[in-house]
């Protein structure tokens, strides 16, 4: 019973998170630059890692692969935020560096035992920022 209660708060958290991103989409449109998008989500997920402290891997640790998605949310993050004017090959950089730690914390998590639904969610909604 208390995977299916986290389940559901991961879901709200994502509906939640997804609507507070359509607006900060809207006012970046607004003002012609994409900062708004990067201040809300780095708010957004920090509050997401804060409430599911409890679930991030089975043994409660954050683990390596959280690590790894975390690192990806960042760089993403500093794309959106400080990139938008970069030139293409440095920001082609860091797309490929974004792609190949999205393979690896899907290794590390199988490989260490700390796959968890926090983990793949985590993971997922990192990819769709």
């Amino acid at each position: 019973m208390i995977g299916a209660r986290f389940e559901r708060r991961l879901e709200n958290w994502s509906r939640v998170h997804a609507v507070a991103m359509l607006g900060a989409i809207g006012f970046a449109d607004v003002i012609g630059n994409s900062e708004p998008i990067a201040f809300l989500a780095l708010i957004t997920f920090a509050c997401l890692i804060y409430l599911s402290r409890s679930e991030w891997t089975p043994n409660s640790n954050f683990g390596w692969a959280n690590g790894v998605t975390t690192l990806r949310l960042v760089l993403v993050l500093h794309a959106a935020y400080s990139l938008h004017g970069a030139s293409g090959s440095l920001f082609a950089s860091l797309v490929i560096g974004i792609l190949l730690l999205d393979g690896l914390d899907g290794w590390l998590a199988r490989r260490t035992g700390s796959a968890s639904a926090f983990g793949a969610h985590f993971d997922m909604e990192t990819d769709a920022l």
